[in-house]
């Protein structure tokens, strides 16, 4: 197997329909403010991360405005992934092209790695929105039943309790 880069991840459910995440890779940080206005970025997250235990490449598209970022999701090897960011340079969110994006950062790392730093990062949200307080102008733009779902197979597959 080759080396895995030391990646992590922690995502922020903000209020009204935006997140941020905050993506470390070999300690370099990189910020992206993530709005829910376009499409559904943790559902869209799942799915990806879903085709990648099915053997599917996949990407996901988190929206800014006006921008935004793609991350490419590729199997190299049996459980071993090609994470490349791209930000997105285009405004209109129609159709992204090839042209659009402008390459940010790659690495490679170990899927059972990729899955549980964001299947935790879910997870403290799910966790998160039990309280009411917090759950006000937020429970609406997490996706607790595909969570649930995608939770059920980490636990199955991966032997998490």
């Amino acid at each position: 197997m080759k080396p895995s880069s030391n990646i992590d991840l922690l995502l922020t459910l903000n209020t009204t329909g935006w997140s941020v995440a905050h993506i470390s890779i070999d300690n370099n940080v990189l910020e992206y403010s993530i709005s829910h206005i376009f499409n559904d970025p943790y559902s869209d997250t799942i799915d990806a991360l879903l085709s990648l235990i099915e053997g599917y490449d996949s990407s996901v598209f988190w929206f800014d405005e006006p921008y935004g970022v793609k991350i490419k999701l590729t199997i190299e090897e049996e459980d071993y992934i090609r994470f490349t960011i791209y930000n997105i340079n285009k405004e209109s969110y129609t159709k992204i092209k090839k042209q659009d994006l402008i390459f940010v950062k790659s690495c490679g790392v170990d899927l059972k790695h990729l899955l549980m730093v964001f299947y935790f990062q879910f997870k403290k949200i799910c966790v998160l929105l039990e309280d009411k307080e917090y759950a006000i102008n937020r429970s609406r733009y997490f996706p607790i039943q595909k969570f649930r779902q995608f939770e059920a197979i980490i636990k199955k597959n991966y032997k998490i309790k």
